[in-house]
């Protein structure tokens, strides 16, 4: 359900960010394939709290915000859209619909962490937004599995994916299996013809047998340039949205 913003705690943290030097910021999981399953925090510096009211962000801006964002604070999910019981169904079934995909392999999850987050972009404080981070592990008694989630509050739709298995083995080669992961990951948010803004930024570094990825460079009136990496291995697959600085 829909719930209205509270005027109240937002005018209360601004006056908390107003008076912090620097505070933990939420980056891109996993650098490499070396690091999968692990959420890194960076200080930002002051920033200025805007979050639209009723005008929707559309998918680029979205995925603009997870770029340019230079830190994500834990928020009262009073100021949500959405409840945590909420966030929590939507997570669980994204990870059926990636079971159903043949992406992920089954597995019965545990809530490990739900959090209400603010990301913020200093450089442009209309794309701060929203969204919620879901972290679901396997049971004690199953191998281990991980999928950490970044699920939009407005619109349910994860903008930002890492899975890791000890048990993963896929049968199908890593260039195929990233061009079903994209498939999928793009069409959930509405974006086709996703293939058309391949770029081969990567393609030179990861063609190993550990890892696998591929750029994907948007270029928007409004929003610029927006780049939205994808990457493979042998124990699961993750997003990043690397920031290079330029507009278009």
């Amino acid at each position: 359900m829909r719930k209205g913003k509270n005027v109240v705690l937002l005018l209360l943290a601004v006056g908390i960010i107003a008076a912090c030097a620097a505070l933990p910021g939420l980056v891109a999981a996993c650098l490499d394939g070396e690091s999968l399953g692990q959420t890194h925090f960076e200080t930002v510096p002051n920033i200025q709290l805007q979050i639209r009211g009723e005008e929707e962000t559309p998918v680029m801006g979205k995925l603009a915000m997870m770029c340019r964002m230079d830190g994500g604070i834990e928020i009262s999910e009073s100021m949500a859209a959405t409840t945590a019981e909420e966030a929590e169904a939507q997570a669980l079934a994204i990870l059926q619909e990636y079971v159903d995909a043949g992406l992920v392999e089954a597995f019965e999850p545990v809530v490990l962490e739900i959090r209400c987050m603010l990301a913020t972009v200093a450089a442009d404080p209309s794309l701060n937004g929203i969204f919620w981070m879901v972290v679901l592990v396997s049971a004690e008694d199953q191998d281990y599995a991980q999928l950490d989630l970044a699920i939009d509050d407005k619109t349910g739709c994860a903008l930002s994916v890492s899975y890791t298995s000890e048990r993963t083995r896929y049968d199908q080669s890593y260039e195929t299996l990233i061009e079903s992961f994209a498939h999928f990951y793009f069409h959930s948010l509405g974006i086709t013809g996703h293939e058309n803004f391949v770029t081969n930024d990567l393609r030179k570094q990861y063609t190993g047998e550990k890892t696998y990825a591929v750029r994907y460079r948007f270029g928007d009136i409004k929003y610029g340039e927006v780049n939205v990496d994808l990457y493979v291995h042998q124990y699961g697959f993750y997003t990043e949205f690397p920031d290079l600085g330029v507009d278009g």
